[in-house]
């Protein structure tokens, strides 16, 4: 297989991962969003699409830059049939890396004094992240699988 079509292979992944990992970590937002428009206000119809909008939004530039700095150079580093063989040491060990990145992106070794906010935008990522990348990494070993492999 080529490094090409283990690229292509690479970027559905990630859009599927991105797909799963926005509707798992979507209600965890829609919570934020019913939390911080605080006591007595109601949370208009407008109001709660401008979050998902932007939430969108933003989760999709964080897939964008997972794949491009975390997916693709392992796709150009490992050959198909590696990654077809440990199809499940694959999808735990990128499980494991996007919490991990996420607990280091998001300081949680200071959760006792978290700037007053608390840990909940830390479970939103974590969730989304893990999300990702076992989806991203279930995908990519599936179309690893599914492709006959071409001589080097």
């Amino acid at each position: 297989m080529s490094l090409l079509v283990r690229i292509r292979a690479a970027l559905r992944a990630s859009l599927f991962g991105w797909i799963a990992g926005l509707a798992a970590s979507s209600p965890f937002q829609i919570v934020e969003a019913v939390r911080n428009a605080g006591a007595g206000t109601r949370l208009l119809a407008y109001e709660l699409a401008v979050v998902l909008g932007l939430w969108t939004v933003l989760t999709f530039a964080m897939a964008l830059y997972w794949c491009g700095f975390f997916l693709l150079p392992v796709v150009w580093l490992s050959s198909a049939g590696w990654v077809a063989r440990r199809r499940w040491s694959c999808i735990v060990a990128s499980t494991i890396f996007g919490l991990v990145l996420m607990a280091l992106r998001l300081h949680v070794w200071t959760a006792l004094d978290h700037d007053g906010i608390g840990l909940f935008n830390f479970y939103m990522w974590c969730v989304f992240a893990g999300t990702f990348f076992a989806t991203a990494a279930a995908w990519f070993a599936k179309f690893q699988r599914a492709a006959p492999e071409t001589p080097a």
